[in-house]
């Protein structure tokens, strides 16, 4: 349960301000460990889920904060986006960019899903798109999800005997209490 410090109540993406008006002011929320660790921009995703993180954050200021509030918002992202990575032209083109206006939809004759691979995939996806299919590129895997996971996989025998000691465990003490079950 949030609760309000200093006339400030957080609740869910939006910090609830009391203000000498009767009318309440709104900001973005951010918890204390937020680390305003976002996509970086060296990362190995195609440069529309890179763009895409800029517009979502830009739109969720936008969406959530007062005027009052905005500019103060928009100069945080700044300084986060370029610690991870984006220069400030691109994240000022996405700022001023206007929001697109909403294409007829396109039936597509189908969907391919490939990996990003900089310079190969994306010569690829254009090609499909001319052909009228729609390309997907998801991100190619991590060096971590090829090792092997340091932790041993647990025998279910084990689980059920740790779960049976909790339960004696549990009814010793009910025992002890009194109480009647």
């Amino acid at each position: 349960m949030e609760c309000e410090i200093n006339g400030r109540l957080p609740f869910l993406d939006i910090l609830i301000s009391k203000t000498d008006s009767l009318n309440p002011s709104f900001s973005v929320s951010r918890k204390p460990t937020h680390t305003d660790r976002y996509l970086n921009k060296l990362s190995n995703h195609h440069p529309c889920q890179k763009i895409g993180v800029i517009k979502t954050l830009f739109d969720r200021a936008k969406k959530v904060s007062d005027p009052t509030h905005l500019d103060e918002e928009l100069q945080h992202l700044r300084m986060s986006l370029q610690a991870n990575g984006y220069s400030l032209l691109e994240i000022n083109k996405v700022f001023s960019s206007k929001p697109k206006q909403l294409r007829e939809k396109l039936t597509h004759l189908g969907m391919v899903f490939l990996p990003y691979i900089e310079g190969v995939t994306d010569k690829i996806g254009r090609i499909l798109e001319r052909n009228n299919i729609k390309t997907i590129f998801t991100p190619t895997k991590k060096i971590s999800e090829f090792l092997r996971s340091p932790k041993d996989p647990l025998d279910p025998l084990t689980a059920q005997v740790f779960i049976k000691f909790y339960v004696l465990v549990v009814w010793y003490i009910l025992e002890l209490l009194n109480v009647a079950f």
